[in-house]
């Protein structure tokens, strides 16, 4: 993760599950390069939440969308005069449901519980509804793009990927077998770089997913002039 820090080199950099050993090593490594940043790990169980940035950024305010949820973050970056809203997001990730009966000592799955996640996008888009533009939101929202959570962020913000991306954009996850074999690439597209359409997307790329079960997702963004 660090050498993908170092490569990349953002101007903003958002983290999810965040631990208390990984925020040591950024605030060691990175604090006077991201002099603005505010790193909460383990607000709750899978990690906290963490932003770095270049640029002035202020008003940090960790969140939860649901009682049980995993924790967000919203922020104001200043750049050139003007504020943008940043929401760094990790929505709950589906349960598997499982069945079983009295002749099978056995359970198996038979889908998925995303109850959770719907409470959590809803309050989402409430969230978003009257949050000031321009609006960047970001990180990992355990949703495919094929999902009703993407289709209720997609016909509100821009999709970063779709608007200029190559391919599938899939980011998780970064191994996996079946069976025997093993899988050479991620399988679903779980993260996103979402904005308001005030913002372009100059470019869009996956980075590493060394360290992480999630490929990084990289947004090369431009605020035009008024």
């Amino acid at each position: 993760i660090l050498e993908s820090i170092e490569k990349e080199a953002p101007d903003v950099l958002a983290l999810q599950e965040l631990h208390h050993e990984q925020a040591d090593v950024l605030r060691r490594r990175f604090a006077q390069r991201y002099p603005y940043f505010e790193l909460d790990p383990e607000l709750d169980g899978p990690g906290g939440i963490g932003i770095m940035s270049k640029l002035p950024l202020r008003d940090f305010e960790p969140f939860r969308l649901s009682n049980a949820g995993n924790f967000s973050q919203r922020a104001t970056l200043e750049i050139g005069g003007r504020r943008v809203e940043l929401y760094n997001i990790h929505l709950t990730a589906p349960r598997l449901r499982w069945r079983g009966g009295a002749r099978l000592p056995l359970k198996f799955p038979t889908g998925y519980d995303d109850d959770a996640r719907a409470v959590e996008v809803e309050a989402l888009v409430r969230r978003l509804g009257a949050a000031p533009r321009p609006l960047l939101v970001f990180g990992d929202f355990n949703a495919p793009d094929q999902s009703p959570m993407y289709l209720r962020l997609s016909e509100r913000l821009v999709d970063s990927h779709r608007a200029v991306g190559w391919g599938f954009g899939n980011t998780f996850p970064t191994s996996m077998r079946l069976g025997a074999a093993d899988v050479p690439f991620p399988i679903l597209r779980l993260d996103y770089v979402f904005h308001s359409s005030d913002i372009q997307t100059a470019g869009v790329h996956l980075g590493a997913g060394a360290g992480s079960d999630h490929l990084s997702l990289i947004a090369d963004l431009a605020l035009p002039r008024r």
